[in-house]
């Protein structure tokens, strides 16, 4: 699928195409029960980034938040991190007038949580840009992921009414014959049901990490699935437009 929201599936059989309701009640299952954890402790504390959140979000008074997991956790922004691998960057795809809600091994039932607790409230950004689900590949199937992510997008919309939101695709990664689920398979479902939407566009970058014969571009990588500074020098080149339109496109001004 592309940014505009068409979707071609030739060469995926395994595929159906299926239209959505707009705005359908999430179904209750694990991608989408909010709730907390703190799997990457080696590296940061959860609980108390949270706290950091909510603290300078109100400082900050953000036009751009990022909601996501490690891949936006330890890219760039504000709240700053333990691990930055690309800070200018950061600012070219979203400005100096932005927040970072990325979380370190954050799933969607995560951030469901997350948004639950306030880390929203009391700011109101022009664009949410959400970058989530790669944690989930390993355990979840692409319907429970893709309704993980549809009932963020959901509970966004919900609490930011005029705020347009950017849904980037899973990003593809060098394990992916080892997951349940394969990133494209979430992708199409992702693109099939959201792109219905008016608050909502759908990007997905992974060709621009893939060779033309599909295979991942190393390069790009830290360890197969983070990128480094060159893979969010690519990210952001993409990205500083789309997020420039829908900031022109929101109501909010």
């Amino acid at each position: 699928g592309d940014s505009s929201g068409h979707v071609t599936a030739h060469t995926r059989p395994d595929l159906t195409l299926r239209t959505y309701a707009l705005d359908t009640p999430p179904r209750h299952q694990v991608t989408t029960t909010p709730v907390t954890h703190n799997r990457d402790v080696a590296v940061y504390d959860w609980p108390s980034r949270h706290r950091q959140v909510m603290r300078v979000k109100s400082q900050v008074q953000p036009d751009v938040v990022v909601l996501g997991d490690s891949i936006m956790h330890f890219w760039g922004g504000v709240p700053v991190a333990p691990v930055v691998r690309g800070d200018a960057t950061w600012r070219e795809a979203f400005g100096s007038q932005s927040l970072n809600l990325g979380f370190g091994w954050d799933r969607t039932e995560n951030a469901l949580w997350r948004l639950g607790a306030g880390e929203l409230h009391g700011i109101h950004p022009s664009c949410v840009v959400v970058a989530i689900g790669t944690n989930n590949l390993s355990l979840n199937t692409a319907e429970e992921i893709t309704d993980g992510i549809d009932a963020i997008c959901q509970e966004v919309h919900r609490q930011l009414p005029k705020a347009k939101i950017l849904v980037l695709g899973i990003l593809p990664r060098s394990d992916e014959s080892k997951l349940k689920t394969h990133p494209d398979k979430v992708n199409f479902l992702l693109q099939t049901r959201l792109h219905f939407r008016p608050y909502v566009d759908v990007y997905d970058a992974g060709n621009a990490f893939r060779t033309r014969d599909g295979l991942l571009q190393n390069g790009y990588f830290l360890d197969g699935l983070h990128p480094n500074a060159a893979g969010y020098k690519v990210l952001s080149g993409y990205l500083a437009p789309l997020v420039s339109r829908l900031k022109d496109r929101s109501t909010i001004r």
